[in-house]
């Protein structure tokens, strides 16, 4: 069976190393959706492309946060 999470981040350049690692070491892969980073977590994540990490998707940063606009998308 195959476990792909769906994780919508912003700014999360200081934690996401150890979420991605903590997910592939469970067998998780994992889809990023960034929605308007500017500390350069998509490009931290992007390292891990090809082991475990399926995409990055750059999501336009919302004038408001949406939790139903995320949600929609995943």
């Amino acid at each position: 069976m195959r476990v792909v999470a769906l994780i919508s981040v912003l700014n999360e350049h200081r934690h996401i190393n150890a979420c991605l690692e903590h997910l592939f070491r469970q067998e998780v892969e994992v889809y990023l959706m960034d929605t308007g980073s500017t500390d350069g977590t998509p490009e931290l994540a992007e390292r891990h492309l090809g082991s475990g990490l399926i995409q990055v998707e750059r999501i336009s940063r919302p004038q408001h946060f949406s939790l139903p606009a995320i949600l929609r998308r995943k």
